[in-house]
């Protein structure tokens, strides 16, 4: 099976499964302002190129991040919008539950996103989700 990676170093990873129609999305570091990710959206787009519409998206929010700054939420909104664009079935978000600032807005971020957004606490959960 074919991987393909794009990432910004000690920020993000992105993996694309096109036999899969996924990609898998994890958020590493603290993004403060639009400079610590300035490949993000890029990457997404490219990402999403490499699929077909109907896609799912399993993303991972890291231990050791913060909550994103005010300053990014830009760029998370278009890369929100590329997703929906590209046809974005669903996407399942694992969060650990020690970071309940993070999974708040995370919840927030998710109503407003006009995606099938779910946050999750366990990764089994995730999967099993994104599979039915």
């Amino acid at each position: 099976m074919d991987v393909i990676k794009f990432e910004e170093k000690n920020q993000y990873h992105i993996e694309v499964y096109p036999e899969k129609n996924r990609f898998d999305l994890a958020f590493i570091g603290h993004m403060k302002v639009e400079k610590d990710i300035p490949r993000y959206v890029e990457h997404v787009q490219k990402a999403v190129d490499l699929l077909k519409p109907g896609y799912i998206l399993f993303a991972e929010i890291a231990e050791t991040t913060k909550p994103p700054g005010f300053s990014i939420t830009k760029l998370l909104k278009q890369s929100q919008d590329i997703m929906k664009k590209a046809g974005n079935k669903k996407t399942a978000v694992y969060i650990s539950p020690k970071l309940m600032l993070q999974r708040m807005t995370l919840n927030v971020v998710a109503r407003l996103s006009g995606l099938d957004i779910k946050v999750f606490s366990k990764i089994e959960d995730a999967e099993k989700w994104l599979q039915e």
